[in-house]
């Protein structure tokens, strides 16, 4: 039998993660069966549990998104502080960046909305949500630190402080918009772009 190339076995991988993403949005991660991920993706089950051991291994890939969406920069600076040098956003424009990206991205956020939705009694994904939103926190304090030492007159230990409480509004910033954008029909994302730059930008 001759042997699939890797990036073949990587493609079908994917496309029994995304397929089990509409499963799970439709019923939940806890609420959906094997049998009906199998189902959705059209695939056999053996042919399933050739690339994953069960459902856990598909939740965890199924729950994960790629967070280079939001790491990388495409958005220019919005001055200040070295204004002019696209390469050097400001932090908080590389955290409003995170909502431009949401917002032309509505498969992503109703997935994370989903995700955490389920995290406060799964315990799979609940592990997921949480490196995920850490890795994204830890991103955008290390953006800050970068402009705080040339900006503010810190010591180390009030840097470190200033970081933890500059980290805790970066996340609720991010999943604020989340869970509005999802839920109010009347949302608007200019409006929430304005309260969120106004929250981001206070040192």
């Amino acid at each position: 039998m001759p042997r699939i190339s890797e990036e073949h076995r990587m493609q079908i991988r994917e496309n029994i993660v995304e397929s089990a993403r509409l499963a799970f949005l439709d019923k939940g991660f806890q609420r959906t069966s094997m049998s009906e991920i199998i189902q959705r993706t059209g695939m056999s089950a053996g042919a399933i549990y050739n690339h994953f051991s069960g459902k856990e291994e598909i939740t965890v890939a199924a729950a994960t998104i790629d967070l280079e969406i939001f790491l990388q920069e495409n958005t220019p600076r919005l001055g200040g502080v070295g204004a002019g040098q696209p390469e050097k956003m400001e932090p908080w424009a590389y955290v409003l960046n995170w909502l431009e990206t949401l917002r032309v991205n509505p498969a992503t956020c109703r997935l994370l909305q989903s995700t955490w939705g389920e995290a406060a009694t799964y315990e799979v994904v609940r592990k997921v949500a949480d490196i995920q939103l850490e890795a994204l926190k830890n991103a955008a304090k290390e953006r800050y630190r970068g402009w705080a030492q040339a900006a503010l007159e810190f010591d180390e230990e009030e840097l470190e402080e200033w970081l933890e409480v500059i980290g805790a509004a970066v996340l609720s910033v991010f999943c604020g918009y989340v869970l509005q954008s999802q839920t109010l029909s009347h949302f608007s994302h200019d409006s929430y772009r304005d309260f969120a730059e106004a929250i981001l930008t206070q040192a």
